[in-house]
């Protein structure tokens, strides 16, 4: 500085450094030096160690449709522009995820055994992030176009070798799937719709659905290989409001939506979904009423077209609504809904914060809306009375009677609305995908509601009571839903996780470690929200433990007053008022561990505005500094005030006490007087009273130096202002080094000791805060600007690293330091960051946090030692202590994870396959769940339910087809769906149906005659007992088929029983799922045995090329859970070894008690032993390996001496 300062007044380069040593985080150890050995000090406790890690904020409506429940039982969602993961089970945050500059509009798992924990997210600028969840990292980011991502999907787990493609929706209208493994696009394909999502078909993973403005949009070429190349189906909601008001609309006024109608034009008719390029002018429905559109997961060709008021039931292969769910009279409007596969169920979230299950009834319901008449438009519907209804004792309607039949749902039960404030709203709903019992729903101030679906008493068949256990082996009392009598249906809220009631604006660390307070040391940081609530956080665990409303208006500044240990502190708002540039200023007192507060100042009446609050080193003295008024000097032992300043004195700009203070020889044991438990301990320096020292700077730059010492102020110094520099705003002192932030970006050192001065330009605009960070001898400071954060080590006077807003980081509130490590920012999304000095990330390791109580995720073990656990699990022949075999210890948490399934599997009473399908669905292996399922369902035979399709028993299916056609046969109104009906019915042999069908054509329509003489042609072929007849229809049919007639020609080959025939047209006709569906109905055991081995080879031989070499992807699981279907277990075992599912084939060679070939047999003995010595199970190899022989010998020779 050029300056000096004169004799008289360098009474500030007397301050010696006397203040307590301050402990470095990243060596933690060292302090144990420092302490006098003292009995009552645990030797054996540990400083909790502060790492890095995001704490999440409030929600925003970006983050709507984030919200995503993976196999692995942990949920993700978007909070901000963070990515939440969640344990339901412990209810805590897994990870925190940060890397996104924009809000978070998807996420998505895995759902492939392949790639657990698989998470991908994807944002507001059409940026697509890939992570590693249990590191915090990411491992890879895709980009194009910087529009919202609308969908965001993992490839379907059934197609093989795919675990590392992905598919995403880009706006207008691109569809891209993406290989993470390199970054790049295999293919995108663009259509003509704007598509708004997507869905995969549950029962072929290559049908796709895509929700669309005005339309849906249906491809079934999807491959992983090749851009699906066909423009797709796209198909209309039609409808019409019956009575004298109906009328019509025509396709623009649709599109554009009648206001007054929105809501209740969807309600009380029956709707269609008419195919065709054009837009039909009748009653067209548009999709931007419709909130979501997907296919129902347990019923084979249903998708759920959800609105406000109402779902709607649309069956895909006639292309009508088959049933409704309206929720007008007693439900608040729909904001999420899910359905299920191992029960026809379906949850509905509300508006009000309430889940609704929805149960399908076991027979089919009369239809309260009405019906049509075959010669009126389909926008039209006459109400026919529900009297006329004539059907045949097989449930068929009979000729004339206008009766529809629907699927009917009834809610069964609903939980408890939830209170949510003024501006808070529901944002998401998830179910378990396994379970599909555990519920959880997202709000926008960032809370999870977690809820279970109990069910205490199912009776079954033989009416007897069955405890439902949920958490154990809920897939052993599940069934197809239908004819269980299911008593006191609950909905309960399990547990929230907690979050920011409102916007965080300001945070303040706790007083950092110290010898001195070394016993009683909580990492804390306080935070201060915009609706007036404090929060105290655990920055070791990241767990909020206290939440208080103190204030109500948005908090400005948070200081702690107490140190020893931290449990007070102040904190002010303001209170605006109306036309007036004065307000009412709020200093409240809170203890945080009583949660009593206390307004330090009353009602001052107007005032300018606090700027800023300063409390001393030593918790004796506290400054309340205001934009236009002298500062106010309390006593914090006693919270009174102790002076005024003069109003001539100058306004602070920037203010800090000096860490320099000494004691002197004045015993202040008789000062202090207090009872009040919420006051802050007395502050004592060794036993003496403490002289103290404060710094500010005015509005003219110039520097002035106090000192405290009771109630008397002294004028140190005051320095003149520095040339150059601005409007001082942030100000830090340590040691001999005061540093000065001005407006212009100017960063001023002053060395008291040198009495020398340097001067920073660092470009980088307006200076906010400036900050030391703890340590004795660690000189490095944190300064916020108005676009970032940089960390300068002064020592060296070198810059360590920098972020910029919003390039690497969202704008910044508020920094400050948690440990001599470790820095915190407060970001304008909410979120605050503890990131290293390299400023590189916001998170670690899941299995390195500290925690109250450790994750129960078993997915979280590392991959080897996860197939080791289940295995060990699963095959109690080589089951071993692993926690023992391991040598883990309580502290590790892999000792608690296996701890946790070990009882489980110690409690269990079950046999081999059940306790197979428990820990399938405990791991969340959803194919090994469904393959065993089937197996209890072979042993027990239990019923399946609907989901399984082919794979379910011939009575069940027959009847789920039967009850479809009752469904379709009123529905067919023109030519196409009629003929669609017609091959239905005597594909399935209901021959009098389809005639009485054919003969309901309407004079007027132009199928009448070639409806009329088809119908005689059936009755004469059924009738007639000999002749030529079977010959000559079988050649016609042939000659059909040649022609391209296929189905005609199928009609006549099942009319006269040559379904054999029929099934292998389908079949060379590339129709593989016709052929299966009329086989399993109509062909002996025998030949559809055959049916499946054929189509089994089909799907396991199935493979795309790449540009390099051919990629093997066939449908394995599809193929083994055929062969199991029809006990062809020895097919099955050859298609789990061709896919390399080791463990499960050993196990279902274990099972089976049928011969096998021996050669299959050692083959799948020598991979088990192989993939157990992989994995680290040595007795379960060496138990292989003994099966084996002498091979097995030399494999162990192989395994041990290499």
């Amino acid at each position: 500085m050029e300056g000096e300062v004169s004799p008289e007044k360098s009474g500030m380069c007397e301050m010696i450094s006397t203040s307590t040593p301050i402990i470095d985080n990243s060596d933690t150890q060292e302090i144990r030096s420092l302490i006098t050995p003292d009995k009552d000090v645990p030797q054996d406790s540990k400083i909790p160690p502060i790492l890095n890690r995001t704490i999440p904020g409030n929600c925003s409506v970006q983050n709507r449709c984030s919200l995503s429940w993976g196999q692995d039982g942990c949920i993700s969602y978007g909070c901000g522009n963070l990515v939440a993961v969640v344990e339901p089970a412990t209810c805590q945050y897994l990870q925190v995820l940060s890397k996104h500059r924009h809000p978070v509009v998807r996420t998505a798992w895995s759902c492939s055994p392949e790639r657990r924990l698989g998470l991908a997210s994807a944002d507001e600028a059409g940026h697509i992030i890939v992570w590693d969840v249990i590191q915090g990292e990411h491992t890879q980011q895709l980009h194009d176009g910087n529009l919202p991502i609308s969908e965001l999907r993992w490839l379907d787990s059934r197609i093989e070798k795919t675990s590392h493609l992905l598919l995403s929706i880009h706006p207008p209208n691109h569809l891209i799937l993406w290989n993470i493994q390199t970054g790049a696009k295999v293919w995108k394909c663009s259509y003509n719709e704007t598509l708004l999502g997507f869905d995969i078909d549950p029962f072929n993973c290559y049908r796709f659905m895509f929700r669309c403005p005005s339309c849906v949009l249906f491809i079934e070429d999807f491959h992983p290989d090749k851009c699906p190349k066909s423009d797709g189906k796209k198909f209309y909601i039609v409808g019409g409001k019956s009575g004298a008001s109906r009328r019509s609309m025509t396709a623009e006024a649709s599109l554009l939506g009648d206001e007054k109608n929105k809501g209740t034009k969807l309600s009380k008719i029956m709707r269609q979904m008419v195919l065709g390029e054009n837009k039909q002018t009748q009653n067209l429905e548009t999709s931007s009423d419709c909130l979501s559109a997907s296919y129902h997961k347990g019923v084979k060709s249903l998708i759920i077209l959800a609105f406000s008021k109402e779902v709607l039931l649309v069956d895909v292969q006639l292309s009508q609504a088959l049933g409704t769910i309206n929720l007008e009279r007693v439900h608040s409007p729909l904001a999420g809904i899910r359905s299920c596969a191992e029960k026809d169920v379906i949850y509905i979230l509300h508006e009000s914060g309430s889940v609704s299950v929805w149960n399908r009834k076991p027979n089919l319901s009369v239809l309260a809306t009405p019906s049509f008449s075959r010669s009126q438009s389909m926008s039209g519907f006459p109400r026919t009375p529900h009297s006329t209804a004539v059907l045949n004792e097989d449930g068929y309607s009979l000729a004339g009677s206008d009766v529809l039949l629907e699927v009917s749902y009834e809610s069964r039960v609903q939980s408890d609305h939830v209170r949510m404030g003024k501006s808070c709203k529901v944002l998401g709903l998830s179910i378990h995908p396994v379970t599909e019992k555990q519920i959880a729903f997202l709000t926008s101030d960032g809370r999870v509601y977690f809820l279970d679906y109990l069910e205490s008493k199912v009776l079954g068949q033989d009416n007897n009571p069955k405890e439902t256990k949920l958490y154990s082996v809920p897939l052993l009392t599940q069934g197809s839903g239908l004819g269980e009598k299911i008593s006191n249906p609950k909905m309960m809220i399990r547990s929230i996780l907690g979050s920011s009631s409102s916007p965080v604006c300001v945070i303040r660390m706790c007083p950092p470690l110290t010898v001195k307070n070394w016993r009683d040391y909580v990492p804390m940081i306080a935070a201060g929200s915009i609706s007036g609530n404090l929060q105290i956080f655990n920055i070791a665990t990241g767990s909020l433990t206290r939440e208080l409303a103190v204030h109500t208006n948005e908090i400005k500044g948070i200081e702690w007053i107490t140190g020893n240990p931290a449990i007070s502190l102040l904190s002010y708002s303001h209170h605006p008022l109306s036309g007036s540039n004065f307000v009412r200023n709020e200093l409240m007192f809170t203890n945080i561990l009583t949660g009593k507060t206390r307004n330090l100042r009353g009602d001052r009446g107007e005032e300018t505005k606090i700027t800023m609050i300063r409390v001393s080193h030593a918790k004796q003295y506290f400054i309340l500094a205001f934009t236009a008024g002298p500062f106010e000097l309390w006593d914090a032992r006693k919270l009174c005030l102790l002076r005024t300043m003069p109003k001539k004195f100058p306004l602070v700009s920037a203010l800090i006490w000096s860490p320099n203070h000494k004691p002197k020889r004045k015993s202040v044991s008789g000062l202090v007087e207090t009872s009040d438990i919420s006051s802050p301990s007395p502050t004592k320096e060794d036993g003496f009273l403490v002289k103290e020292h404060f710094l500010f700077s005015d509005l003219a730059s110039q520097l002035y130096h106090f000192s405290v010492e009771g109630q008397s102020i002294r004028d140190g110094a005051r320095i003149p202002a520095e040339t150059g520099l601005g409007t001082v705003n942030a100000i830090a002192s340590k040691a001999e080094l005061i540093v000065r932030g001005d407006t212009d970006g100017n960063i001023n050192i002053w060395n008291i000791k040198d009495r020398q001065s340097k001067n920073i330009h660092t470009g980088r605009g307006n200076i906010k805060q400036v900050q030391f960070s703890p340590g004795r001898g660690n000189m490095k400071i944190i300064v916020l600007y108005t676009h970032g954060v940089a960390l300068w080590d002064l020592k060296e006077l070198e810059l360590i690293n920098e972020l910029r807003t919003p390039r690497d980081i969202p704008d910044v509130l508020c920094v400050d330091w948690a440990a001599s490590d470790r820095v915190t920012i407060l970001c304008k999304d909410g979120g605050i960051r503890f990131m290293g000095l390299a400023l590189a990330g916001a998170s670690s390791p899941i299995l390195e946090y500290p925690r109250n109580q450790l994750p129960s995720c078993v997915s979280l073990l590392s991959q080897k030692l996860l197939d080791r656990f289940h295995f060990n699990l699963t095959f109690p022949e080589v089951q071993v202590d692993l926690i023992e075999d391991l040598g883990l210890t309580p502290e590790q948490p892999e000792y608690s994870i296996l701890q946790t399934y070990q009882e489980i599997q110690q409690d269990s009473k079950l046999n081999f396959v059940e306790r197979n399908m428990e820990f399938a669905h405990l791991f969340g292996f959803q194919f090994e769940k469904k393959f065993w399922s089937l197996l209890h369902h072979l042993g027990t035979s239990r019923k399946l339910s609907r989901s399984y399709d082919l794979y379910s028993d011939r009575t069940s299916y027959i009847e789920q087809e039967d009850e479809k056609c009752k469904l379709h046969l009123n529905r067919a109104a023109d030519k196409e769906s009629r003929s669609q009906v017609t091959a239905r019915l005597l594909c399935l042999g209901q021959v009098e149906p389809a005639v009485q069908l054919l003969l309901e054509t309407e004079p007027t329509e132009e199928t009448f005659l070639s409806d009329q003489l088809l119908a005689c042609l059936i009755s004469t072929t059924t009738n007639s007992v000999g002749g030529n007849h079977l010959s000559t229809t079988k050649m016609v049919a042939t000659k059909l088929i040649a022609e391209g007639k296929l189905w005609e020609g199928v009609q006549l080959l099942c009319l006269v029983n040559k379904v054999w025939d029929a099934c292998t047209y389908l079949r060379a006709s590339k129709h593989w799922e016709e052929s299966m569906w009329l086989g399993k109905c109509r062909l002996n055991e025998d030949e559809y045995r055959e049916m499946t081995r054929k189509f089994a080879e089909f799907l396991v031989n199935q493979e795309y090329e790449t540009t390099s070499d051919p990629v093997y992807t066939g449908r394995l699981q599809d193929a083994a859970l055929l062969h199991a279907s029809v006990e062809n277990w020895s097919a099955c075992l050859e298609v789990l070894h061709l896919g390399q599912y080791r463990g499960l084939a050993v196990r279902l060679l274990h099972h089976i008690s049928e011969a096998v070939d021996p050669v299959l047999a050692e083959a799948i003995w020598m991979e088990a032993a192989r993939f157990l010595f992989e994995v680290g199970h040595r007795r379960g190899a060496n138990y292989f390996c003994d099966k084996i022989g002498k091979k097995g010998e030399e494999l162990k020779q192989e395994f041990y001496h290499g």
